[in-house]
């Protein structure tokens, strides 16, 4: 059975398992049209900003069972599903390894990363990075960039 970087079996855990996974948890909000992994997903932040700025009402992030929504589409941002490589990063000065999840472009060819780590409490963390920040990046396919 495949392990996963949490050193679970990748299907019993819960960021790494496949996203078709029958009753899982996901985010979403009343109006929007795509369901998010993580509730403090930057590009559901993004999209709450946007209809605010546009005099629009903000909806209440709520945790959906991703079965009942099928006609959402999944954000592209925090909904990856593919481990584009693996990086290792310091965190609090100690080298992590790490994978990358996703990346988007920030502009004048600059990408930021969406990366996932185990932290030492053992608790599954995903932060946003750019690539200054890594010791060590490892693309495993250009072209998924």
């Amino acid at each position: 059975m495949d392990r996963c970087i949490h050193e679970l079996e990748t299907f019993s855990c819960a960021d790494c398992r496949p996203r078709t996974v029958a009753g899982q948890i996901v985010y979403a909000t009343p109006g929007g049209s795509v369901v998010h992994r993580r509730p403090d997903c930057e590009m559901l932040a993004r999209g709450q900003a946007s209809v605010d700025s546009a005099g629009g009402r903000i909806g209440v992030i709520n945790p959906v069972h991703r079965d009942k929504h099928p006609g959402r589409g999944d954000c592209a941002w925090c909904m990856a599903e593919q481990e584009i490589g693996s990086c290792q990063i310091l965190i609090n000065e100690v080298p992590t390894d790490a994978i990358i999840i996703n990346t988007r472009p920030l502009g004048y060819g600059h990408l930021a990363y969406l990366v996932r780590y185990k932290a030492q409490d053992g608790r599954v963390v995903e932060v946003q990075m750019k690539k200054k920040q890594f010791m060590d990046l490892q693309i495993k396919n250009d072209d998924n960039i």
